[in-house]
Parts: structure tokens; C-alpha cells; sequence
């Protein structure tokens, strides 16, 4: 056999050119694999270790699809639940005048809900009035705001009932420390539903009458 680098004649199965000094390659592959390595100097694996190899990626792959299911699955359920407007964040019922000769009312807080909603509820009302754009664009702010106080004003009819009575002689309509009394509503669900794509949710507020003061004694 002869070198491929100098062309020298060499005994076979020598690994080195006595010449130049060059290594085979030939040759020195072949004893590298009869040594349980690659040409490349890698260790040759064994059948068992490749199958081992194998199984390991069928898991991890197994595993990566799992995943994968669970992504799609949670993206398919939180786009098939309806957003809900919590109503009890944002109402509160207070008492005013004098024992026996009180009254309830509500506030709505609804810098609250402009911060938690307006965008989301301005936003749908303009898709829904697209000729409303040229307004929306000169006071995004104010076109926000307007759109979400009215979505509770056109939608939510707040109520005040008397539950219970300290005094069954008092008056009918006039409040007492004592009286109990439930904040109810009423909601346009399937028109919200419909245009905007919310529901509402309300339990109702049951409290008891208290704070009101004595009424002055006047001299007469």
C-alpha cells in the first residue's frame, strides 16, 4: 500500500508513514471501532444504551405533548367563560336622618369601576358604534368613562327592601336603629350578554339599621 500523502510504499496495516510520518485513516478508523469508537473518536454505543437512549426521548416527547394538550385545553375553557361584573365590589348601601325617621340609599363607586372596566366597556361600545370613532379619538378618557357609567345606569336597577322591623308600630316608610333591610337589583342580562358580552353577579345585601341619631327635641 502507499501513503496518500507522499506517495511512499508502506507495510500493510501500518497506521503511521515511515516516511512523513502521516497517519492512515483508513487504518486508524478501523482500529478505533475495533476499540469501541467512532471514526470521529466518539464511543460506539452499545444496543442497550440506544434503546435506553430511544426510550428516553419517547418520554420526553410524551411529556411535551401532554403539555401541549393542557395549553390548548386551558386557552379553549378561558375563552368559553363569560367575564363577570362582581356588582357587590362596587355598591354599598348608607342610612341618613334620624332615629325612627331614617331612610337607606346605595352609592355606587364608579371611579372604581371605570379603572376596573372602562377601557374593556369602551372598547366594546365603540365596535358596537363605529360611528362614534371621530369623539372616542379626541377624549379616549371621557368616551371610557361615559361608556361605563352608562352600562350600569341603562342595566342595573338597584332596590331597597325592609326585611324586618324593631318596631311593628313604627311608620312604614321611616327607618329605626334596629330595622333590618336588604339591598336587591335587577340586571338586563340577556341584552348585556348580548352587546357587550358580560354577565352580571349580585348577592344580595342584607344589613341592620344602626348609626341613626336621635331627632333634636326642639322648645316650642
Amino acid at each position: 500500500m502507499f501513503c496518500s500523502e507522499c506517495g511512499s510504499k508502506i507495510p500493510d496495516n501500518s497506521r503511521f508513514c515511515p516516511e512523513c510520518g502521516a497517519q492512515l485513516p483508513e487504518l486508524l478508523s478501523k482500529a478505533k471501532s475495533q476499540n469501541g469508537q467512532s471514526a470521529d473518536g466518539d464511543r460506539v454505543l452499545t444496543p442497550e444504551e440506544k434503546q435506553k437512549i430511544k426510550k428516553r426521548n419517547i418520554i420526553i416527547l410524551a411529556a411535551l405533548g401532554a403539555v401541549f394538550v393542557v395549553c390548548i385545553i386551558v386557552l379553549i375553557v378561558s375563552l368559553s367563560i363569560t367575564p363577570t361584573v362582581n356588582l357587590n365590589k362596587y355598591v354599598k348601601v348608607r342610612f341618613e336622618g334620624y332615629n325612627m325617621n331614617g331612610y337607606a340609599d346605595y352609592d355606587f363607586d364608579f371611579d372604581k369601576f371605570v379603572k376596573d372596566y372602562g377601557k374593556k366597556i369602551g372598547a366594546k361600545k365603540l365596535k358596537n358604534n363605529p360611528e362614534e370613532a371621530p369623539f372616542a379619538a379626541m377624549a379616549r378618557d371621557e368616551y371610557n368613562r361615559s361608556a361605563a357609567e352608562h352600562f350600569i345606569k341603562d342595566n342595573v336597577y338597584f332596590f331597597i327592601d325592609v326585611v324586618k322591623r324593631a318596631d311593628p308600630e313604627g311608620y312604614a316608610y321611616n327607618l329605626s336603629n334596629g330595622d333590618v333591610v336588604i339591598l336587591k337589583c335587577e340586571c338586563r342580562d340577556k341584552e348585556v350578554l348580548e352587546e357587550y358580552g358580560y354577565k352580571f353577579k349580585f348577592d344580595p345585601v342584607t344589613i341592620t339599621v344602626s348609626g341613626l341619631e336621635e331627632p333634636p327635641e326642639y322648645d316650642w
